[in-house]
């Protein structure tokens, strides 16, 4: 089975935490990229194995289009 950990990751896009459950594996991951905002801008969607990663990494990117068009 899969270790997997309820943890909170601080968004900067959004500004705000942001509750996930994920394996110690993709923790590790978010880590050496970064942080969560950089791990999902730049991991590809068929790396990201669930909708529930998806989601997450759509409305980060709606919320960038949104800042780049009001700047």
């Amino acid at each position: 089975l899969p270790n997997i950990q309820k943890v909170k990751l601080y968004s900067a896009i959004i500004d705000r935490m942001v509750d996930v459950n994920l394996t110690t594996r993709v923790l590790r991951t978010i880590n050496k990229k970064g942080g969560l905002d950089r791990y999902l801008l730049d991991s590809k969607e068929k790396h990201i194995a669930s909708e529930f990663g998806l989601s997450p990494k759509r409305r980060l990117l709606r919320v960038l289009d949104k800042k780049k068009y009001l700047a």
